[in-house]
């Protein structure tokens, strides 16, 4: 993924520098309330010991973590800041080792990075040095939503927010995964509204994808009723999905459609029908 503007405009590197516990705009934009002012000179230091160990990739790094933690909410949500900073700029700088292991602690924090990156994604943006802001890569709006898939149920109002986020067509699509990933029923009325109703084809198919992920008879209907979409991809993915549930009632939905599409010589469409249909009765 590419964020350059990022990378030139992030002077407090923090790879190379000291725990951001007191962000500054210069930091990559901390949320309200994560100052210098919200923390003790005592806890500052438990902070930017933590920090050491992280950057040191030093074995204690856990037991530093833990420390920090029982600061209390707001230092957790420092954290949070601080580790998806590290994503966004090992993102920039291409060091992929880091950006994994940012990646892995917030996924380890669980419930505790929801409302930073609830946060990061309803803004939909990153604030640069000086104050600027540029909108979120599509890699990390990704990223995000997949730390939020792992941390699950807890993270369900979140993505349910963002799936409906206006204008911001990779957050809703990214949401959408991550609801059929998490797996809670919460999420099948939402994405059946969006493969019905959205008048983008993307949308669609990111709802026919993570409906695929969630399963359940709602969601093969649904499915099924998109076979009917006008866009080409929708079909095909609708397809796929039903082939990953190994829906045998949606067989004569599928054969119906196939034979359709090959009378009107669209065999690409009719290929991926075919193989669904194989892939549900085993290979027959």
């Amino acid at each position: 993924m590419r964020v350059c503007p990022i990378a030139a405009a992030l002077v407090a590197l923090v790879l190379s520098g000291a725990c951001t516990s007191a962000p500054s705009s210069s930091s990559g934009g901390a949320a309200p309330g994560s100052g210098a002012a919200n923390f003790t000179a005592e806890e500052r230091a438990t902070m930017d010991t933590a920090w050491r160990a992280f950057k040191n990739n030093s074995p204690d790094w856990p037991s530093h973590r833990g420390r920090w933690l029982a600061l209390g909410p707001k230092a957790a949500d420092s954290l949070v800041e601080n580790l998806f900073r590290v994503m966004v700029i090992s993102s920039a700088r291409n060091a992929p080792e880091w950006y994994d292991k940012a990646r892995k602690d917030l996924m380890l924090l669980g419930a505790l990075s929801v409302p930073v990156l609830s946060g990061v994604l309803s803004r939909g943006k990153v604030e640069l040095d000086g104050g600027e802001e540029v909108p979120l890569p599509t890699g990390l709006v990704t990223d995000v939503v997949d730390v939020l898939s792992v941390v699950g149920v807890p993270a369900i109002p979140a993505v349910l927010s963002d799936l409906t986020a206006d204008g911001k067509q990779d957050v809703r699509r990214a949401a959408a995964m991550g609801l059929g990933k998490i797996g809670d029923p919460r999420g099948l009325a939402p994405l059946t509204k969006m493969l019905s109703g959205s008048g983008d084809w993307a949308d669609r198919l990111s709802a026919a994808r993570a409906l695929g992920l969630l399963g359940g008879a709602e969601a093969e209907g649904a499915l099924v009723r998109a076979l009917d979409d006008p866009d080409q991809a929708v079909v095909q993915e609708a397809a796929r999905s039903l082939a990953r549930l190994k829906s045998s009632r949606a067989v004569p939905a599928l054969e119906a459609r196939r034979a359709k599409a090959q009378a009107v010589n669209d065999y690409a469409v009719a290929s991926v029908l075919g193989s669904a249909i194989k892939a549900i009765r085993g290979g027959r």
